[in-house]
């Protein structure tokens, strides 16, 4: 009798595993790492022996578990997971649920993808290990295809496909019902990359999303590394740390978990107090001081915020604010301009106009932002030198950097400053073969000495936001237009007081 009523329980267990992810991971042996011995056998596709772990008893896994639940269920088809390391996010969105989602229903297929196949491969194997398991066939009644059975591409006995590799490799052949996008980017130096962070989203754009079945599901799991990452693409423009739906810049209802590694919103998603560390049952009090110590690592990777409050590169403690009154007299006047490639293209043309004392302390004054044709933004530049031409009693000096763009407007520009009868000195830096940081170096400098005020308007915050969360912020065009300050320094004069003005070349020409 009691072995009936053992077998019962193991039924109900089994059928509760079948319709419940919580209950379903409760049931297998969740894999952690491969143990040593054994990994390289699974390059050829053989069984590698995982080192199984308990799931702990933790309340963002519940949340976790609860919200895929519904992604199988097709209530949520758009899901941006945001946790700190060691969350356990990738082991049981990138592990344990597509199993899970295959078992549940004939004719489905899933994507996997990470920055790069060798991650996706271990998750894989890691995900396959799952199928192996005497219980999985228990609660599905199917088990692991012999026809297919590499770890980054294997299916169930019932032809349902699992598929993965790097996100910036390509994926073709297979579409989706699900696809699973787990950390795209591998760490600082690509976050920080232009040219990755446009690759991994065109990837995702054009060919990752273009695999997924109507009705399909996405699952993004990531940290936040920048504020122009993948996530942050697809994200609305004032989005602020929150959890729940909100409407992507792609047109789709996104659901958001974003849990940072200590509260610091009334409506945390774990109902914790402000000041409330992540997962106090595995993490000990001290296992955060070292991040701590690093602003940007901490707002991006633990709180889930790339732009700290107080800055890294910059420190918003560095600029002071001042009003338009407080302008010293006998200030001459500097245009720096970033200019971007193309209408639309995503960047911003730049022109900030700074006021120069006679010990070199910089004012800024105004900013000119927008991102148009070149006729539009060089009206607003030859605007810019007319008014304050006449502010300052003299000429305007405005820097740019040569390169394709300026070779492209210059003459445009020059003809226009003609017709309108306005000049100015008119200089191009040569390019600078350093990153967008090093160009910034001595823009720095003068900043961290105190030399750089900032017009206390809704432009200066701007300004001041986006030097903050650099280089962490979606956008650096104002970083790169004051960078140019800080390169052309040494021809504004000498340093101290007294500095006498410097002669400027009139007629608008360029050089």
């Amino acid at each position: 009798m009691a072995g009936e009523f053992e077998l019962m329980e193991r039924g109900i267990a089994m059928a509760r595993a079948r319709d419940h992810f919580a209950d379903f991971c409760a049931v297998i042996d969740i894999p952690q790492a491969p143990l040593k011995d054994r990994e390289a056998l699974d390059e050829e596709g053989e069984g590698a022996v995982f080192a199984a772990v308990e799931p702990e008893q933790a309340a963002h896994l519940t949340l976790l578990m609860d919200t895929l639940q519904k992604v199988e269920a097709g209530e949520i088809t758009r899901l941006m997971v945001f946790m700190p390391p060691g969350g356990a996010k990738s082991t049981y969105c990138s592990v344990c649920f597509p199993p899970w989602f295959l078992g549940r229903a004939p004719r489905r297929n899933v994507i996997l993808t990470t920055y790069a196949g060798g991650l996706a491969r271990k998750h894989g194997r890691r995900a396959r290990s799952i199928v192996r398991q005497p219980v999985y066939r228990e609660v599905f009644g199917v088990g692991l295809s012999r026809e297919t059975g590499a770890a980054d591409e294997w299916s169930l006995e019932s032809g349902n496909e699992f598929m993965a590799g790097g996100i910036r490799g390509g994926i073709t052949g297979n579409r989706a019902d699900l696809i699973v996008v787990d950390d795209p980017i591998k760490g600082r130096e690509e976050a920080d990359s232009q040219t990755i962070r446009d690759r991994t989203w065109e990837e995702f754009k054009d060919s990752l999303r273009t695999r997924l079945k109507p009705h399909g599901r996405i699952v993004i799991i990531q940290t936040r590394w920048h504020e122009d990452d993948l996530a942050g693409r697809l994200l609305p423009e004032d989005y602020d740390g929150q959890s729940g739906w909100v409407d992507g810049r792609d047109g789709e209802r996104w659901f958001v978990i974003s849990i940072p590694a200590e509260a610091d919103r009334a409506d945390d998603p774990l109902g914790r107090a402000k000041g409330a560390m992540f997962w106090p049952e595995w993490f000990p009090p001290e296992h955060w001081a070292a991040f701590r110590a690093e602003p940007r690592t901490w707002a991006s990777l633990y709180q889930q915020k790339p732009r700290p409050d107080e800055g890294d590169y910059f420190q918003r403690s560095w600029f002071g604010r001042f009003r338009a009154e407080e302008l010293p007299a006998g200030v001459r006047y500097v245009i720096t301009s970033d200019y971007a490639v193309r209408p639309g293209g995503g960047d911003f043309t730049c022109h900030l106009v700074w006021a120069i004392d006679g010990r070199l302390n910089a004012w800024l004054v105004a900013v000119w932002r927008g991102q148009t044709a070149s006729d539009i933004w060089i009206e607003a530049l030859i605007d810019l030198v007319a008014d304050y031409r006449a502010k300052g009693g003299g000429p305007v000096r405005c820097i740019g950097e040569k390169g394709v763009i300026h070779r492209a407007i210059a003459p445009a520009l020059s003809v226009r400053m003609r017709e309108r009868r306005v000049s100015a000195r008119m200089e191009m830096l040569s390019s600078h073969t350093g990153d967008k940081a090093a160009r910034a170096r001595g823009f720095q400098a003068m900043a961290r000495a105190g030399r750089v005020r900032i017009i206390d308007d809704m432009d200066g915050d701007v300004f001041v936001d986006e030097l903050v969360g650099f280089p962490g912020a979606r956008f650096d065009d104002q970083v790169d237009a004051a960078g140019l300050l800080g390169r052309a320094l040494d021809r504004l004069g000498g340093g101290g007081g007294g500095v006498a003005r410097p002669e400027y070349a009139e007629g608008g020409e360029i050089f």
